[in-house]
């Protein structure tokens, strides 16, 4: 389970912003939402353009160390930090609680692809801690690094040099992209059942909704929406006597980028999707416009598609 998640200077939160999933309190009115008295099940609302999908981005970023394809890749690169900070680092925390052992996970990044700084602690105890710019360093003998990680037959001396060797490569052929020593560890090691590495990837794995374990139902209602986008393309197209031969879809669903592929491939028409800070866009837009910035409406739009990499799905 996910017990506590922070992020520091990424986006528009330039101050520490956190959720503490074990604060339940007195909470009864619906326990399914507990899950060993943690928070399971949350809704976060809140006024347009305040960063409610900037939080789950951060949330989801832990899935770019893990897997080649994350949740959300596109809407990442773009404004990564927080304009307003000197800091040249976003900060993310992750605590997991499992068999009744913490497990902080804190990394750094000063890009979407690029790691800084990474650490993994067990009920507070340092198992590792890793600066890019710098070197590896262990806080304990490399025996009890693989013992509380559950890795079997493993010579894990030979492991780390492979990995300096790794991320010396790739800052030559990936123009600075690091790899994630964690995902190191769970890609190239044996290890037990019980293992905290193959807790952490089958979790982090899941928090990537649609996959191909992802229950039926979830997949059944994202095919229905597809079918609903179809119904109202084809209403109001013969409402107004008109034809489209594109959808376009602004803030948050933007971000969906597999349900804006289905809705392309049920309606026959493209989907051009973004940006996904629509709200905040069209309020300076307007400014803009009033201000004499931009000459006309069809120029303002013509600057907004050629800003914020809008993508499309055909």
């Amino acid at each position: 389970m996910l017990e506590y998640f922070s992020v520091k200077n990424y986006k528009n939160f330039e101050n520490e912003i956190s959720i503490d999933f074990s604060q339940v309190g007195g909470y009864k009115f619906n326990e399914d939402c507990l899950s060993n008295n943690i928070l399971s099940k949350v809704l976060i609302y809140g006024k347009n353009a305040t960063g409610k999908s900037n939080l789950g981005l951060a949330l989801f970023d832990i899935t770019k160390n893990l897997f080649s394809r994350p949740l959300n890749d596109d809407q990442n690169f773009t404004s990564f930090l927080n304009n307003n900070s000197d800091n040249a680092i976003a900060t993310f925390c992750y605590i997991f609680l499992h068999n009744n052992n913490e497990i902080k996970y804190i990394y750094t990044k000063n890009k979407y692809q690029i790691i800084q700084t990474e650490s993994l602690s067990i009920n507070n105890d340092l198992v590792w801690k890793i600066d890019l710019s710098t070197d590896l360093t262990l806080s304990t003998p490399v025996e009890d690094i693989a013992n509380k990680l559950g890795i079997i037959n493993n010579d894990f001396n030979i492991l780390i040099d492979n990995y300096r060797d790794q991320v010396s490569s790739d800052k030559q052929d990936l123009d600075g992209e690091n790899r994630s020593f964690l995902a190191w560890l769970i890609t190239n090691t044996s290890k037990s059942d019980d293992s905290i590495l193959t807790y952490l990837r089958t979790f982090i794995r899941h928090m990537v909704l649609i996959n191909h374990e992802a229950p039926k139902y979830i997949i059944n209602r994202w095919f229905q929406r597809t079918l609903d986008h179809k119904k109202t393309a084809k209403e109001l197209e013969e409402s107004t006597g008109r034809t489209y031969s594109r959808i376009h879809v602004v803030g948050g669903g933007s971000n969906a980028g597999y349900l804006n592929e289905l809705t392309a491939k049920a309606t026959g028409k493209e989907v051009h999707a973004g940006p996904g800070e629509a709200t905040a866009i069209g309020n300076i837009t307007a400014q803009m416009l009033k201000a004499g910035e931009f000459k006309s409406i069809e120029e303002a739009r013509t600057t907004i598609h050629e800003s914020f990499g809008i993508k499309i799905y055909k």
